[in-house]
């Protein structure tokens, strides 16, 4: 599960992320089915993703301390 771009964008920099919808429930539902976990970690575009994730509520809990580097969040965009 991941997104995709439109031609020349960056995930830094689109306005749109194709299959996020897809990205964010493999998330949940492997933290259903897996979690909790002890912490989360994402590096680059999984810093990236982890940021989407905690803006739209799907790390809550406080159990999993949430870790990004080397990442950027999306700007103007709405996972």
């Amino acid at each position: 599960a991941w997104w995709l771009l439109p031609p020349g964008e960056r995930s830094f920099t689109t306005p749109v992320f194709d299959g996020w919808a897809e990205t964010e429930a493999y998330f949940r539902r492997l933290w259903a089915e897996q979690g909790p976990f002890d912490a989360i970690l994402g590096f680059s575009q999984g810093a990236i993703l982890i940021a989407a994730l905690a803006a739209v509520g799907a790390l809550r809990t406080p159990r999993a301390p949430a870790a990004s580097a080397g990442g950027g969040g999306p700007r103007g965009a709405s996972p």
